[in-house]
């Protein structure tokens, strides 16, 4: 009696787990696009998606999406890491630095229609470039920064074990356990 309850046990507790094939890997990702030769599929809905990887075709999570593709159609892969910020930033504080220079530059109390640079103009440039910057910075936050993969010169063979090591290093659990 006691072992026909611990075997029904035993199974009770392996049907219990989500079943996938054992060439299976999943991964549970934050947003990305996956581009294809002529479409791209966004998966940035949610902020995390679940992928499930075998050899040969990556399929998204099939409660929340209808998407399977092979994993040969894939050219590149997407993941969006932040904003543009810092670039904008600094972009718009180097505009702002050179207009002031050229306006403080072009402009004297004395009269005269000389160019002439000196460290007031620097000091008048300087403080003219932090609006700018945080201006450019405002328009910076207004477009996302993404990691690309590129997939489209990759062999046919080492794709999956390309695909795998992305997900690794994007995969949101593993990096909850470490």
């Amino acid at each position: 009696m006691f072992k026909n309850s611990f075997f029904c046990l035993i199974i009770a507790l392996f049907c219990a787990a989500e079943v996938f094939a054992q060439a299976d890997s999943v991964f549970i990702l934050p947003g990305l696009d996956i581009h294809e030769k002529k479409k791209i599929y966004s998966f940035e809905k949610y902020e995390y998606n679940k992928f499930i990887l075998n050899d040969s075709v990556l399929t998204a999570d099939p409660v929340l999406y209808n998407y399977r593709i092979n994993i040969n159609d894939i050219n590149k892969i997407s993941f969006r890491n932040g904003t543009h910020f810092w670039s904008g930033a600094a972009v718009g504080a180097g505009i702002g630095f050179l207009c002031s220079i050229l306006f403080w530059g072009n402009f004297t109390m004395h009269g005269t229609k000389e160019f002439s640079i000196n460290t007031s103009v620097i000091g008048a440039s300087i403080i003219t470039a932090i609006p700018f910057g945080l201006i450019g910075g405002l328009f910076g936050l207004l477009s996302p920064k993404y990691d690309d993969y590129d997939m489209s010169k990759i062999s046919k063979e080492n794709k999956y074990k390309h695909l795998k090591n992305v997900f690794r290093e994007k995969n949101v659990e593993e990096k909850k356990i470490k």
